[in-house]
């Protein structure tokens, strides 16, 4: 049995907790016997009931006690009140006295500042939310923040980005004490996925799709659900409605790229996803992301990678294996 323990504070976000909570949760129901099986918890230094930042009090217990029944991995939730919680005093100096206790240890979100603010990510590589990425390296310059990365790993200390981050994070730690079958089976559960790797864009495609202009969004979604498709400039004002003129300048308004470089940028995610799954073959890989060849795909990742499909396939295995 390994203990999870999520540290939470007064502001902190429930999704910080909830989203690792259930993947662990559901990572010990579905695996076989000879698994290993997650307990999870909620804790705080007064071990009383926590406001979160939604307003929802939640029960905790207290961090003291579950030290003493035995904490594998320790994370540390993010959310408003991540702030305050980066200086109390009490918090950091059990952070600093019991990191030796802990088999692992990290933090959601903006909680990295909290692991930051009790020195424990000097010299460590270690990303957080977006719109945080800058304060945290202003405020803590001897961290090596990772601006754009979903989660990083660093001798056995985990941070990740947001809400969503946080899932691809615990699935990755599933995936190092269980192996994949198990990572991709609880990934399915959710609905989720499965895997995004550490190393993946904060903010990719579909994100954009998303918060884009009605006529827009519907062109990108498009793209993104068919990216095998020829998508010619002509096609490609047919399904948008929009003249020549008007689709480029939206792309430059919106994306500031052209249509051709969303293509291939919409391609190039799928390909990554597929060259993750070791048994997909890279010329099965480049025709279902849409290169249409192997040389097509190895000259779009030399350009926006500066990596060769095989060398990525390579470098997300060794990542895998460090992590186990």
């Amino acid at each position: 049995m390994l203990n999870v323990a999520l540290c939470a504070f007064e502001g902190v976000d429930l999704l910080d907790i909830a989203g690792p909570v259930q993947v662990f949760s559901s990572a010990s129901e579905l695996g076989r016997g000879t698994e290993p099986k997650y307990r999870a918890s909620v804790i705080s230094m007064s071990g009383m009931g926590i406001r979160t930042s939604s307003g929802l009090l939640i029960s905790t217990v207290l961090a003291q006690q579950a030290l003493a029944d035995g904490i594998d991995t320790l994370l540390v939730a993010g959310g408003d009140g991540a702030a305050r919680a980066a200086k109390d005093k009490a918090l950091l100096h059990w952070l600093q006295a019991n990191r030796s206790a802990f088999r692992r240890i990290g933090a959601t979100s903006t909680g990295t500042f909290v692991l930051a603010a009790a020195g424990l990510l000097d010299g460590r590589g270690a990303t957080t939310h977006w719109a945080h990425v800058n304060e945290l390296q202003r405020s803590h310059p001897a961290v090596r923040v990772d601006q754009n990365a979903l989660f990083v790993e660093d001798e056995g200390v985990w941070t990740s980005a947001g809400v969503t981050a946080s899932i691809d994070m615990a699935l990755a730690m599933v995936e190092a004490d269980a192996g994949r079958g198990l990572a991709m089976k609880t990934a399915k559960s959710l609905v989720v996925y499965l895997k995004r790797s550490s190393g993946e864009s904060q903010i990719s495609t579909h994100l954009h799709a998303q918060h884009m202009p009605d006529e827009l969004r519907i062109l990108l979604e498009r793209i993104l659900e068919n990216p095998r498709e020829e998508y010619s400039v002509p096609q490609l004002v047919q399904i948008s409605g929009m003249s020549t003129r008007s689709l480029y300048r939206a792309f430059y308004q919106q994306l500031k790229m052209t249509p051709r470089e969303f293509v291939e940028m919409a391609r190039l995610e799928v390909a990554k996803r597929l060259l993750e799954e070791n048994g997909v073959r890279p010329g099965r890989v480049a025709e279902q992301a849409g290169f249409g060849s192997r040389e097509a795909m190895r000259r779009s990742f030399q350009k926006r990678l500066g990596i060769s499909p095989t060398a990525y396939r390579q470098k997300i295995n060794s990542q895998a294996r460090k992590s186990a």
